[in-house]
């Protein structure tokens, strides 16, 4: 698992070549869309997503909770 808490940059890139360089290790991105993108949809960012999947990456989101403290309506919004 690589936590990819950032905006999409050179690091998300590296990650597809690396995964392309070694297909057979187990790779999964963890992708922050709101400290990532922020509180809107950007498409740049959606697309970076996608070349991650294009590229066989599978992606979670990881939302933060304030240790279990924010309750499920919270974590949908």
């Amino acid at each position: 698992m690589v936590p990819l808490f950032s905006y999409m940059g050179p690091s998300w890139s590296q990650l597809i070549r690396f995964h392309q360089q070694f297909p057979t290790v187990p790779l999964v991105a963890v992708v922050d869309p709101v400290r990532g993108p922020g509180s809107f949809r950007d498409p740049s960012f959606q697309l970076g997503i996608q070349s991650l999947q294009n590229a066989g990456i599978p992606v979670l989101g990881y939302i933060v909770t304030n240790y279990a403290n924010i309750g499920l309506q919270g974590v949908e919004a």
